[in-house]
């Protein structure tokens, strides 16, 4: 469950870049259609869902895991106290103890908060939490429409409800109150109508679902509400950009008469009335076409952004690696480094590498064996010396010493760190 949690964190903080430069996109590209706003915030998405690391050397997110390993979790060695069977004998004369002087064990005794565990806890009971207020809500909501009657084709009138939405998943309804205007219910049912032709009353309930699952990320929160409102101004657009200004004026009236006033986030219903009414309603007023060229832009700009933001940097460019002269070749030696910050399956490839870029004799399938390894601070910089066996598959071996250097190391190394489990 930690390694889980910890995957979770970090695809979390990497979609959180990705939210906030969307957040800048969308100011950049106001004026494009607004669907490609929403296709903007399906690249979120995709970060916040997808559990592969696509490495790519376009990538410019910053690094691809920002939490490596568990919370500490504090352990202390202690020795109890034991008896020494001589010390009876001294105190009590002519008593016999036969037993032997033991070692006394050791018994290691942690202090502190398991964050190991409190951590991954919370994080799920908040899930459940999300979870159950969707369904708390859908089943108030199919409880209020369930004596509603039908109207035509999937639009049903109701009493108990006092503005129009979309309900349900496979068989979306439309739901009106019964005693809305003729020409207001022409223009909600026309937007509805284009809420189920995008799947909206689909992508709206899919976005809280990956909202409960990274609950406890603010950014999250507020793309998933700016998300909403660009939903239901992206369908606006798709209704009324063949409208006059008559039409466009009358749907506006349509918005105002159907508002809704939210305190909550809501994973469903599609409401008509719901988001920034007044936003909506001087985009609506103020429609103009969008120019070709900026939609092009716009698309370009959200392809260059999924190959940038949606694959992870290539870890091998993080370090600097080289064959060293001997094991000691990497100037004053001041410490000995108390973490390693390099896993195995990356020295490997990185060794590969330099094998394959300096003993170009050497014939494929090749395989390394890691002898011995040294890591070292030195300089207020990182390093690790490896002594590596490279043997090709005609049985040809090379030996040499290897350097690898982190390229990037922004924090200090060392016990000393604030938040020891956080990657530098």
């Amino acid at each position: 469950m930690t390694e889980l949690f910890i995957k979770i964190v970090n695809m979390s903080i990497a979609a959180s870049i990705l939210v906030l430069l969307v957040l800048v996109m969308r100011l950049l590209f106001r004026r494009a259609p607004k669907w490609i706003h929403v296709l903007l915030w399906g690249l979120v998405a995709i970060r916040l869902i997808c559990p592969f690391d696509l490495e790519s050397t376009l990538s410019l997110m910053p690094r691809s895991e920002w939490i490596e390993k568990e919370p500490p979790y504090q352990a202390e060695t202690v020795v109890p106290d034991v008896i020494d069977p001589e010390s009876v004998v001294s105190q009590f004369p002519g008593t016999e103890v036969s037993t032997p002087i033991m070692p006394p064990p050791e018994i290691t005794v942690h202090r502190g908060l398991n964050l190991n565990v409190i951590l991954p806890t919370v994080w799920t009971v908040g899930i459940g939490g999300m979870l159950a207020y969707l369904v708390i809500s859908y089943l108030r909501i199919d409880r209020r429409i369930r004596d509603a009657v039908k109207f035509r084709h999937n639009i049903y009138t109701c009493d108990a409800i006092t503005s129009p939405f979309v309900f349900g998943l496979f068989r979306p309804r439309i739901c009106l109150p019964d005693n809305m205007d003729a020409v207001d219910m022409s223009y909600v049912i026309a937007h509805e109508e284009a809420h189920i032709c995008r799947g909206d009353h689909i992508w709206k309930p899919f976005g809280f679902l990956l909202l409960s699952l990274h609950w406890f990320n603010p950014v999250i929160w507020l793309g998933y509400v700016i998300l909403c409102r660009d939903i239901e101004s992206a369908c606006d657009e798709r209704v009324v950009k063949e409208y006059s200004d008559v039409q466009r004026a009358d749907y506006s009236e349509a918005l105002l008469a159907c508002s809704v006033k939210r305190s909550m986030i809501s994973a469903c219903p599609l409401a008509f009335g719901e988001g920034s009414v007044k936003s909506r309603i001087q985009s609506v007023l103020n429609y103009k076409k969008p120019a070709l060229w900026i939609a092009l832009l716009a698309i370009i700009a959200s392809v260059i952004t999924a190959v940038c933001f949606l694959t992870n940097p290539d870890v091998k460019r993080n370090y600097i690696c080289r064959i060293a002269d001997d094991a000691f070749d990497i100037g004053a030696v001041d410490a000995v480094l108390d973490e390693p910050f390099l896993d195995d399956a990356v020295r490997d490839e990185l060794l590969l590498d330099l094998v394959r870029e300096n003993y170009k004799t050497l014939s494929e399938p090749i395989s390394i064996e890691v002898q011995f390894a040294d890591d070292y601070l030195y300089q207020g910089k990182d390093a690790i010396v490896y002594q590596v066996r490279a043997v090709d598959s005609e049985g040809f071996a090379c030996l040499f010493f290897a350097y690898i250097q982190p390229r990037y190391r922004p924090c200090s190394t060392g016990s000393e760190r604030p938040f020891p489990f956080l990657r530098c």
